[in-house]
């Protein structure tokens, strides 16, 4: 279920952020709470997936050293 119907979709959000410091670009949005939490499930429920994403990961460190 998850390579047929979810790791397209987080392909291409992986895609969206590349280059971006956040989901809307220099500013920090309610999209980027969104992508954490996303971030976080996939981290928790698919980590063999979570380390193909740099992207992402760069977002979820960037999230989670805000204070």
């Amino acid at each position: 279920m998850f390579a047929n119907e979810v790791a397209w979709l987080i392909e291409r959000i992986d895609k969206f952020l590349n280059g971006k410091a956040w989901a809307a670009g220099a500013n920090l949005t309610y999209i980027d709470f969104a992508l954490f939490e996303l971030e976080e499930t996939l981290k928790s429920f698919h980590p063999e997936s979570w380390a193909k994403f740099a992207n992402l990961q760069k977002h979820h460190q960037e999230f989670s050293n805000i204070p």
